[in-house]
């Protein structure tokens, strides 16, 4: 049995806010899988593999991380999220705003590093020197193609996807091509997608979940280009399913983290 939950004087919120407004509408499920991989010469070299499931209930999405084992529970509406973490059966309610922080601060640590990154190069076992640089020029690139005045275009190619007619789209940056976004069109993923998750997602992570804002439906693939390194996302398994209420609601042996960085 799930239960309404509040972190004391701070008086956050509680789950009851986080619950639908309209629960009687439709709600959407579907699973990403994210590859990042290095080319180096001829040498391609896959640097991680992450795979999430995404469940939007109204104003309210649960992304789970199917790796780490922690779920995010974010309302849209009234801008607060719970991360739950189902290993150490804790939880955590934060707002908007403050994981929006959090983000840019990691963002200003990483592009602050990049100089001293590169000072130090020549200690770099030259086994590995030409793949550190290659991924510190590509994290110079990924700053640059968000911070630089994004575009999305629509193209005449149609491939199918896994299934799907999907058109290509592509992301410009300062009228460069650095990404690929193939949109399944007649996907109908309701009114609670175009309302509350593309603007939300876009707004909570401005470099992975800004095209989302440029486009009629979801991509079904997403290629973008860092000059070596590539980020690929591909989306299965589309459903329009109710998904249990509970599912939105902290578990009732979960106990307040102590941090959440």
């Amino acid at each position: 049995m799930a239960r309404h939950l509040q972190i004391g004087a701070m008086a956050l919120l509680t789950l009851g806010f986080l619950l639908p407004s309209i629960p009687a509408a439709a709600d959407s499920s579907w699973k990403e899988k994210t590859v990042i991989t290095l080319t180096v010469g001829a040498t391609v070299e896959t640097l991680s593999e992450s795979e999430q499931s995404v469940s939007l209930k109204e104003n309210v999405a649960r992304i789970d991380d199917l790796k780490s084992g922690v779920a995010r529970i974010v309302n849209f509406q009234t801008r607060q999220e719970i991360i739950l973490n189902f290993g150490a059966k804790t939880f955590a309610l934060l707002s908007v705003s403050e994981m929006m922080q959090m983000d840019k601060e990691n963002r200003e640590q990483i592009k602050a590093d990049l100089p001293a990154r590169e000072a130090g190069l020549s200690s770099v076992p030259e086994s590995e020197r030409a793949k550190v640089a290659a991924q510190i020029e590509a994290q110079k690139k990924r700053f640059q193609a968000w911070e630089g005045g994004y575009l999305v275009t629509p193209t005449d190619r149609v491939e199918t996807i896994d299934g799907y007619t999907c058109k290509l789209y592509q992301g410009l940056s300062k009228g460069e091509v650095f990404q690929e976004l193939w949109v399944a069109e007649n996907i109908q993923m309701g009114d609670d997608y175009g309302r509350f998750y593309k603007k939300g997602m876009a707004e909570l992570e401005p470099y992975d979940s800004a095209y989302l804002m440029h486009l009629p439906s979801p991509p079904i693939k997403t290629v973008t280009h860092y000059g070596a390194v590539t980020v690929t996302k591909t989306v299965s398994r589309v459903l329009t399913e109710k998904f249990p209420i509970d599912a939105l609601l902290i578990p009732e042996d979960f106990k307040p983290a102590q941090t959440i960085r």
